[in-house]
């Protein structure tokens, strides 16, 4: 339910400020944004080894005992990282260009960190 809230009012939020700004929508130029970037990674697939090798050791730890994992960072890896950071970064971001995926980290680094070192976690279950 959180999710929907958050979601409408960012949308509600963005229609007004388009609006206002006095947007039009279906524009060429829009059209031509979208798909610039997504044939430009098709035509240049060497961004997959870059990811590889900077994403997945990451996403070996940070998949290994999911389940122990708190709720949100667990969400986060499911739904967030592939539908808005890998699946929209393909439309709107040439995926060799790292930098613009630098936010993948903020979920992948605390989760394969819990993984790394249970102790810490362990500690902090016994305190509650």
């Amino acid at each position: 339910m959180h999710s929907v809230m958050l979601t409408l009012s960012f949308v509600i939020a963005y229609a007004i400020i388009y609006l206002i700004r006095g947007g039009h929508a279906g524009t060429g130029e829009f059209v031509w944004f979208f798909t610039k970037d997504a044939s430009f990674n098709l035509s240049h697939l060497d961004f997959i080894l870059l990811w590889a090798v900077m994403i997945i050791p990451l996403l070996y730890f940070a998949v290994k005992d999911l389940k122990s994992k708190p709720e949100f960072l667990r969400r986060n890896l499911l739904v967030t990282l592939p539908a808005f950071y890998i699946f929209a970064l393909f439309f709107v971001a040439r995926m060799r260009e790292i930098d613009k995926a630098l936010t993948v980290f903020l979920i992948l680094i605390p989760l394969a960190l819990i993984t790394i070192l249970p102790n810490h976690v362990r500690q902090e279950q016994a305190e509650l």
